[in-house]
C-alpha cells in the first residue's frame, strides 16, 4: 500500500497562537504561564460542545470536562512544551491552573508550567519551544513579546527568538523557533 494514514501524512488540523509569561520569584524563575488562542474552528467546537449552559464562560464542571476531553492527553506530549537548559530538556511533570475563557469567539487555554531556575550572581539562560512534533496542531510561537510577571523589580530579562534545527520534526521540514531567555540581576 502506497498511501496510508498516520503521522507520515499528518498535517495541521488545529492552529494555535501561543503566548508565554515567565514568572519570577525571589530566587529566579518559578514557572511559565502559557496562553493558547485557538483558531475559530476548534474554538467553535469547544464552545458549542462544552459550554453546556451557553453563558459564554466555563464553570468548574464544564472546565473539568474540557480538560479531560481536549487537554489531558497532552501530558503524553509534554504539553507541546520543551524547556532546555544547557542543551538538556527539563522535565515537565505537570501543569497547574488550567483555565479556558472565550474572547471574541475564540477559546483561550491558559495554564502554568512550574519550574525552578535558580539565578545566582551570574546570568542564567534557558530556551522554551512550543510545538507539536506530530504536526497535528500548528502552534505559532514564539510570541512577539515575552510577558514577565512576579518579582520583576528583582530581575532583568532579555529574550530573542532562536531557530532550533536540532529539534527538527516532520521529516526535517519543520524547525521550531524557541524563545531564548536570559535572566540576571539588574
Amino acid at each position: 500500500m502506497l498511501w496510508g494514514s498516520g503521522p507520515l501524512f499528518a498535517h495541521p488540523h488545529v492552529f494555535v497562537q501561543a503566548g508565554v509569561d515567565i514568572v519570577l520569584g525571589e530566587e529566579g524563575v518559578e514557572g511559565v504561564w502559557q496562553h493558547w488562542v485557538f483558531d475559530e474552528y476548534f474554538s467553535a467546537w469547544v464552545i458549542e460542545d462544552f459550554d453546556l449552559n451557553k453563558d459564554g464562560q466555563f464553570c468548574e464542571a464544564e472546565l473539568k470536562v474540557v480538560y479531560e476531553e481536549t487537554f489531558r492527553n497532552l501530558e503524553n506530549h509534554g504539553f507541546f512544551t520543551r524547556i532546555l537548559k544547557n542543551g538538556k530538556t527539563l522535565p515537565i511533570t505537570g501543569i497547574e491552573g488550567f483555565a479556558v475563557e472565550i474572547r471574541e469567539g475564540h477559546a483561550i487555554y491558559s495554564f502554568y508550567v512550574p519550574m525552578k531556575l535558580l539565578v545566582g550572581s551570574e546570568k542564567e539562560s534557558f530556551l522554551i519551544a512550543v510545538y507539536d512534533e506530530d504536526f497535528y496542531c500548528h502552534l505559532f510561537f514564539p510570541p512577539e513579546k515575552l510577558g514577565v510577571k512576579g518579582k520583576t523589580e528583582l530581575w532583568r530579562v532579555e529574550s530573542r527568538p532562536r531557530e532550533m534545527p536540532e529539534l527538527a520534526y516532520y521529516f526535517g521540514f519543520m524547525n521550531p523557533v524557541a524563545l531564548e531567555i536570559h535572566v540576571m540581576r539588574p
